[in-house]
């Protein structure tokens, strides 16, 4: 659940900030202890979502916090 409430999360802010299109591109969205992992597979996806990391992790961070979820510290992308 906590996943989904991620990948949920991704996809919404991506569309906030009119990049939809990078979310074709992520192929996992996995929780960690500490950590949101986002894997593309593409450097040039990287490189475009490190523009958004800030407003990803919160983005997660409010999503997991509706049902009551410790918050992430990073995302990292791969």
């Amino acid at each position: 659940m906590e996943t989904a409430i991620a990948w949920n999360a991704v996809k919404k802010t991506l569309a906030e900030v009119g990049r939809e299109e990078l979310f074709g591109y992520i192929k996992s969205v996995k929780l960690t202890e500490k950590n949101v992992v986002i894997t593309t597979g593409k450097p040039v996806a990287n490189a475009e979502l490190k523009i958004y990391r800030e407003q990803l992790l919160e983005s997660v961070n409010q999503g997991l916090g509706g049902i009551g979820v410790m918050n992430r510290e990073k995302l990292l992308l791969k």
